[in-house]
């Protein structure tokens, strides 16, 4: 009797719990392989987000050099010393003007 209780339940409890023992392993298996595949598809993120970053900040740079360029052309234009020379003339001419005095009658 003891041995017919044993073999009549105890040993499909056994049996069953090995099937969920692998089953488990297979689940444990299957998640190491996704977390590598995660880890993979990280880095290529990562990759991909410094190269975006290399080429807005080449982009940026060369984007400063021109404006800089375009910056220092204008400005040296205008503030050329002929035109300097012009500008203090003409404040010169009119801060004259401003002294002399026209005295009409007598």
């Amino acid at each position: 009797t003891v041995c017919f209780i044993l073999d009549s339940n105890a040993v499909p409890l056994l049996c069953a719990g090995n099937e969920v023992f692998e089953r488990v392993t297979e689940l444990r298996e299957q998640k190491i392989e996704d977390q590598e595949t995660i880890i993979k598809l990280q880095q290529n993120v990562i990759e991909k987000s410094n190269e975006n970053f290399q080429s807005v900040k080449s982009t940026v740079q060369e984007e400063l050099k021109s404006y800089s360029s375009v910056l220092t052309k204008s400005c040296s234009s205008a503030l050329s010393s002929k035109k300097l020379e012009a500008v203090v003339k003409k404040v010169a001419v009119t801060e004259e003007m401003s002294k002399n005095a026209i005295v009409y009658g007598l």
